[in-house]
């Protein structure tokens, strides 16, 4: 065995280990968890946009990096053909065939290069990767919406729900009201002395009640 680091005890070295291997939870169980939890759908929201954060900065950084490489690959192609020109004109001079070789070799690692960010920038990484993340974007926003209408839903149900269940508690002087507002009746001896005209209490008495006027029976008020 070699010792690639002299004086350096390569016993603690064994315990290093590579990535942790795959969990063994079967596939759909991320989606049983999510959808027994209150907040299922706002956290699988919420990981689908951090994921399209995160493809949308890493396919920026490929762009980049391709633009880059693909810039240097030319320059570098440029330079050494340049150099091969120069060096194929001098028949006589040292190592000559050993520059030209190398000046060939880097042309087609140049070529190369230009050939690996062409396909990298076509089918094979950026344009597969950027249609699968321009569809998730979409079918999130849909999912967003129907899920915020949902929601909407819901609460508009709760809420009629809690007035339907406060309709025993009416105030018994609400049930005593008639059913239009031209109805003939007489104002009690407390209501006469407010103030306030009479169609005012009418409308505060009407505006507490909590199930509709027609709901109630039609009564004559006389004392």
């Amino acid at each position: 065995m070699v010792d690639v680091f002299p004086g350096v005890d390569p016993s603690p070295l064994v315990t290093l280990t590579g990535p942790s291997p795959p969990s063994s939870a079967r596939p759909g169980e991320a989606d049983d968890t999510l959808q027994r939890s209150d907040a299922g759908v706002d956290s699988a929201l919420l990981y689908a946009k951090a994921w399209s954060k995160y493809t949308k900065e890493l396919l920026a950084w490929v762009d980049r990096r391709l633009a880059m490489d693909i810039e240097c690959a030319k320059s570098y192609a440029k330079m050494a053909e340049s150099a091969k020109n120069l060096a194929c004109q001098q028949e006589f001079m040292a190592f000559r065939e050993i520059y030209v070789s190398a000046f060939k070799n880097d042309m087609e690692y140049s070529q190369l290069l230009l050939h690996t960010a062409a396909v990298l920038q076509s089918n094979k990484f950026t344009q597969p990767l950027q249609a699968r993340k321009c569809e998730l974007d979409k079918l999130r926003k849909e999912v967003k919406e129907q899920w915020q209408r949902e929601q909407k839903r819901m609460l508009d149900s709760r809420h009629t729900s809690l007035r339907w269940r406060l309709r025993p508690f009416v105030p018994c002087t609400a049930l005593l009201l008639p059913r239009h507002r031209n109805f003939t009746w007489a104002v009690p001896v407390f209501f006469a002395a407010s103030p306030c005209p009479r169609h005012s209490v009418v409308d505060e008495l009407v505006c507490f009640a909590v199930i509709p006027i027609e709901a109630t029976p039609s009564f004559r008020l006389g004392w």
